[in-house]
């Protein structure tokens, strides 16, 4: 693996992604349900209020979720050596919105229960499956993914159920958050994204350097200072930690973990100096430009944006399946 990254490569990369990443954000508030021009915002009214009230923070939102979820992507593929693992993947969204489910339908009256519940459901899934794995000794990705795919499974299964025998009007109102929708974001909601994400962006921007070295087997990463369980542990506690907080207000959004680290790789390698920081560009733009397509491909009412991109990643996830079956039997 090539380690010589220069100052100017590194700028290059990322105002090549930070560029178009920043013009989608400054662009998406334009686009809606209604049009707003420029006059309506010089002067008192209904839109104006829609433009800054709802549409800003919600492009903030995208951008920022979007941001979020890749770079987890791009940092449990590194920790757990596996290309097809991502929040979604792992159970981590399905367990955390069976959490948010349970608070919202039965405890709607408790405050802030919907992020209590998502958490708690998130870190006990955390301790769970990360225990299951290393119940040898050894740790192992095989049983972790494994362990992650039932307990998906499981909560999918539970969550049908809980629909079933609970109130239709008040499941009709929750089906909406659980295809992953951000037309509940605002201000506040932005704010405790911003919360979440911020410990999971600080934490990879220090171990950029880190995530290079478990490219070697573990015996090589601890012979150059990497406590590799270590940084398993703390990698998959922060991917939890905004993972949870992510469903609990937005409900889960697959895939952008998945598609964007995938097509990075190909785009701006694999030194995680460059592709930790380029994900998170990249997985920015995607989430806004998705976004876009969910407010107007169905106008009037808009599509959930976790529909769209599971529309986008289900395809790319067997395509990455196929491509690793022929890159086997060459």
């Amino acid at each position: 693996m090539k380690t010589v990254l220069t100052k100017k490569k590194l700028a290059i990369v990322l105002f090549c992604h930070a560029l178009p990443a920043f013009f989608l954000l400054s662009a998406a508030p334009l686009f809606g349900a209604v049009q707003i021009s420029i006059s309506d915002l010089l002067k008192e009214g209904v839109l104006r209020d829609i433009f800054f009230d709802y549409r800003i923070p919600r492009a903030l939102t995208a951008f920022l979720l979007g941001g979020g979820l890749s770079l987890s992507g791009a940092i449990l593929q590194s920790t757990l050596k596996n290309p097809l693992v991502e929040p979604y993947t792992l159970g981590l969204s399905s367990v955390s919105s069976l959490g948010a489910y349970l608070a919202l339908t039965y405890l709607p009256f408790i405050a802030l229960s919907g992020i209590f519940f998502s958490l708690l459901f998130s870190s006990l899934t955390t301790v769970f499956i990360y225990i299951f794995s290393s119940r040898r000794k050894i740790f192992s990705v095989h049983d972790l993914v494994l362990a992650g795919i039932t307990l998906s499974i499981f909560a999918g299964s539970s969550i049908t159920l809980l629909r079933f025998i609970s109130n239709p009007f008040t499941s009709g109102s929750i089906d909406r958050w659980l295809a992953g929708s951000l037309a509940f974001a605002n201000w506040p909601n932005f704010f405790w994204s911003f919360v979440f994400a911020c410990p999971l962006i600080v934490f990879s921007f220090f171990n950029m350097n880190s995530y290079n070295h478990l490219f070697f087997s573990d015996e090589i990463s601890y012979s150059r200072g990497i406590n590799v369980q270590s940084l398993q542990k703390i990698s998959f506690l922060m991917v939890s930690l905004f993972t949870a907080g992510c469903v609990a207000f937005f409900g889960p959004i697959g895939f952008v973990g998945l598609i964007v680290p995938h097509a990075e790789r190909k785009i701006s390698g694999n030194d995680y100096r460059l592709l930790l920081p380029s994900s998170f560009f990249s997985g920015a733009a995607f989430l806004t430009i998705a976004d876009i397509v969910s407010r107007k491909a169905v106008q009037p009412s808009e599509l959930p944006v976790g529909v769209v991109t599971a529309l986008l990643g289900a395809p790319f996830f067997l395509y990455i399946l196929l491509w690793d079956k022929n890159k086997e039997k060459h």
